[in-house]
């Protein structure tokens, strides 16, 4: 490494120092992993798909929830209607969602 010259500038130390270092070294790509499929054991037994999930039926909270939405589009368009029928409402769209009618 070359001697700094006193009274130099920040910039020629600086300079100085990166001229001085040696290159870094490339790096090697890393090595490929083995594929995750495996043939499968001709002793193992076959996997059973698993059983379709019976729809749930939606929650008193998820129908309460939709149904303050509901009222407060009611609301700011003018529409007429009640809480009830709000209610009424957000039962029926969660059902189609979940998948009863």
């Amino acid at each position: 490494m070359p001697a700094k010259k006193i009274g130099s500038s920040k910039a020629q130390s600086i300079a100085e120092i990166r001229s001085s270092e040696k290159p870094a070294a490339k790096k090697r790509p890393a090595a490929r992993k083995a594929s995750a499929k495996k043939a499968a054991d001709p002793g193992s037994k076959p996997v059973k798909p698993a059983a379709p999930l019976k729809p749930q039926k939606p929650d008193e909270r998820e129908i309460a929830v939709r149904a303050y939405y509901i009222s407060e589009t009611r609301i700011r368009y003018e529409m007429p209607g009640d809480a009830l029928g709000d209610w009424v409402e957000a039962e029926r769209q969660l059902h189609v969602e979940y998948g009863f009618f």
